[in-house]
């Protein structure tokens, strides 16, 4: 990711809080509402990221979200 400054691996997550059927083309990763509590553990069991990368990879994936607006 250039607007950080370094190759950074980044992976989209949907979250179905539906109660209905999920129905989606490709291979997303999908995370249920129900499940929650297991994918935030998952996450906090993995390495930190150092607190500025997390910053700067939040500021650019905003601004390409803001920038998708207009």
């Amino acid at each position: 990711m250039q607007a950080v400054g370094k190759k950074v691996w980044v992976e989209p997550r949907v979250v179905w809080a539906g109660p209905g059927k999920l129905s989606i083309l490709g291979k997303p990763m999908v995370w249920f509402l129900d499940n929650m509590a297991t994918y935030a553990a998952e996450l906090t069991a993995s390495p930190a990221k150092p607190e500025d990368l997390i910053r700067r990879v939040r500021e650019a994936l905003m601004a390409l979200q803001l920038n998708e607006r207009r």
